[in-house]
C-alpha cells in the first residue's frame, strides 16, 4: 500500500461500515496521487463497493476509473488483461457483481487491447 495513512484509511472505513465525505476525499486523494499501489488497495476498493461507499455521490465513476487504470495501465503489459489479472479480478468480483463492478468489466473490456474471451463472456453474464 502507499503508506500507513492509506492502510489506515481503508481499514477504518472497512471496519466502520460507513463512509463519510471526508473519508471519500482522503481515499480519492491517495489514489489520484499515484494510482492504486497494489492488489490489496484494489481489493479494498472492491470491498468498499459492496458496502456504503457504493451509495456515495461520484463513487461509481471513481471506482471504475481507479480500477480500470490499475488493471490496464499500471500492470504489464499495458493495455492488456493477463489471464492472471483476469483470474484475480473475476475472483474478487464473484458470481453476483454489483452494478459498479459490472460497469468496471465493461470499461476494461472496452479499453483493453484484445480483451480475453473470458472477460467478454463475464461481461455478457452480468449484462455489461
Amino acid at each position: 500500500m502507499h503508506s500507513d495513512k492509506s492502510r489506515d484509511i481503508f481499514s477504518s472505513v472497512l471496519q466502520s461500515k460507513a463512509v463519510s465525505k471526508h473519508d471519500m476525499a482522503e481515499i480519492r486523494s491517495v489514489i489520484f496521487e499515484s494510482g492504486l499501489a497494489d492488489r490489496a488497495e484494489a481489493e479494498a476498493l472492491l470491498a468498499l463497493d459492496r458496502g456504503p461507499a457504493a451509495r456515495m455521490p461520484g463513487w461509481g465513476a471513481f471506482f471504475i476509473e481507479a480500477l480500470t487504470d490499475f488493471v490496464l495501465w499500471q500492470s504489464r503489459p499495458t493495455g492488456r488483461v493477463t489471464e492472471s489479472d483476469l483470474d484475480w479480478l473475476l475472483g474478487c468480483i464473484g458470481d453476483r457483481p454489483s452494478a459498479n463492478a459490472a460497469a468496471l468489466l465493461s470499461a476494461i473490456g472496452r479499453d483493453a487491447h484484445e480483451p480475453p474471451a473470458r472477460l467478454m463472456a463475464a461481461m455478457r453474464r452480468c449484462g455489461a
